[in-house]
C-alpha cells in the first residue's frame, strides 16, 4: 500500500528519457492515438486488421504502457482517497486501519487528506482527490451541510467525481450515497441510563458539536434517557464543546467552578472526555469516588494505561472494514442499490460510572 497524506497538490519533478509513446506507435500503425488506446485496453470497436497492424508495430518496439498511462485513458487508477476530518483523533486513526486492511488485500492505493473539520479543507480536499483520479472515495465530512447552498457545492463536486462514494460516520443528508454510521442517539441513551441505574440524578453532559447531526443526536440521546427517567434537564449542565479535547477543557473548569455541579458526566466523543478528565483532575476530584463518568467511545490512553473509565464501545476498524466493502461492492456494480449500514454499540461498564453517596463532596 501507498500512502500519500496532505490537502496540498502533489509535485512531480519530470526526468526526460527516450522511450516509445502511444504517439509513436500511432504514426508507425497509421491510426490515430484514441485507436492505440482502444486496442491496448481492449475497448471499442477496432476491426481485426487494424488491431494485428497496431499489435505488431508494439511487438517491434516493445512498447509498454505505463501504468499513469493506462490509468489516464481508462480515467480510473488504483487508488482509493480517503477523506478525514480529526486526524489526530485516535477514533479515525483506527477507521484508516480498518480501511487500509482491505486496501492491501486488493493490492490499491490509498491517499488521505485531513480537513481540520473546516468546510475550505473539505472541499480544497474533495479538488485533490478529483485530480488524483481515484477509483472510489470514503468521506466523513468536515461540517453537516444542511444549509441548501452548502449541500450545493459539495453535491457539485461530488458529481465531478463520478466515482462510487461511501459517507462514513457522519451523514450526507439530501445525497443518494451509501453510509456507514454510528446509532448515535441510542448509544447516548444507554450511557446515560447506565449513569441513572447507578444511582445518579444530577446528570450533565460534555455535548461536543451541535452543529454536526452525530453531536445532536448524541445530545438527543441524553435528553431522552433523562426524560424517561423522570429526570430534568439542567441547561447549565449542559457543555457545548466542540468535540476537542481545548474546548472541552476550558468549558469544564467554567461549570466546575459553580455550586449545585452534576454528580456524573457522559462525554459525547473521546476527545472531549479528554478535556474534561483534565479539568476534573485539576479540581482535585476521583473518579469514580467524587464523580461518575461514561465516555462515548474507548479513551485508548487512559484505559490502556489502567484507568477503569466506562466508555460506549464501538467496532471502530469493523466500521472502516464495512465502508471499504460497500465501496468495492459499488465499483464492481455502479448501478447497485445504495446502501446504509448502522453499526451498533454496546456499553462497557468498568466501574467509573458508580455512584458513592457517602462521598458526594461536588454536590456542595
Amino acid at each position: 500500500m501507498t500512502m500519500v497524506a496532505g490537502t496540498g497538490s502533489i509535485k512531480t519533478r519530470r526526468i526526460a528519457v527516450s522511450r516509445t509513446t502511444i504517439h509513436d506507435i500511432a504514426q508507425l500503425a497509421g491510426v490515430g492515438k484514441a485507436t492505440v488506446s482502444r486496442v491496448l485496453n481492449r475497448t471499442g470497436y477496432v476491426s481485426e486488421e487494424t488491431r494485428r497492424k497496431v499489435e505488431k508495430v508494439i511487438r517491434e518496439h516493445t512498447y509498454t504502457p505505463s501504468a499513469m498511462a493506462r490509468n489516464l485513458s481508462r480515467r480510473a487508477s488504483d487508488t482509493i482517497g480517503v477523506i478525514i476530518p480529526e486526524a489526530d483523533n485516535p477514533f479515525f486513526a483506527e477507521i484508516l486501519k480498518g480501511i487500509s486492511g482491505v486496501v492491501d488485500d486488493h493490492n490499491l492505493t490509498l491517499i488521505f487528506c485531513n480537513t481540520d473539520n473546516t468546510m475550505e479543507k473539505d472541499l480544497r480536499s474533495l479538488h485533490t482527490v478529483y485530480k488524483q483520479q481515484v477509483r472510489g472515495l470514503i468521506y466523513t465530512p468536515a461540517i453537516d451541510y444542511a444549509a441548501a447552498g452548502k449541500r450545493e457545492a459539495v453535491r457539485q463536486i461530488l458529481d465531478k467525481l463520478r466515482v462510487p462514494v461511501v459517507v462514513l460516520d457522519r451523514p450526507l443528508d439530501g445525497l443518494d450515497l451509501d453510509g456507514v454510521f454510528s446509532d448515535n442517539n441510542a448509544g447516548a441513551y444507554a450511557a446515560t441510563q447506565a449513569l441513572i441505574r447507578a444511582g445518579h440524578r444530577r446528570i450533565g453532559i460534555v455535548a461536543g458539536d451541535l452543529e454536526l447531526s452525530i453531536g445532536r443526536e448524541r445530545l438527543k440521546g441524553f435528553e431522552r434517557a433523562l426524560s424517561d427517567h423522570g429526570l430534568a434537564v439542567e441547561r447549565r449542565h449542559v457543555v457545548k464543546g466542540r468535540f476537542d479535547a481545548s474546548t472541552s477543557y476550558r468549558l469544564t473548569q467554567q461549570l466546575l467552578a459553580g455550586k449545585n455541579i452534576p454528580t456524573a458526566f457522559f462525554a459525547a466523543n473521546n476527545l472531549s472526555a479528554y478535556g474534561f478528565l483534565k479539568a476534573v483532575f485539576e479540581k482535585g476530584f476521583k473518579i469514580p469516588d467524587d464523580m461518575g463518568f461514561i465516555s462515548f467511545d474507548r479513551l485508548g490512553n487512559l484505559n490502556d494505561l489502567g484507568f477503569r473509565l466506562s466508555y460506549t464501545d464501538r467496532d471502530v476498524i469493523g466500521m472502516g472494514v464495512e465502508a471499504m466493502r460497500l465501496l468495492l461492492a459499488k465499483i464492481e456494480n455502479p448501478g447497485k442499490r445504495t446502501e446504509t449500514i448502522v453499526c451498533p454499540s454496546k456499553l462497557s461498564l468498568l466501574g467509573s460510572e458508580r455512584a458513592y453517596p457517602a462521598k458526594q463532596a461536588v454536590s456542595a
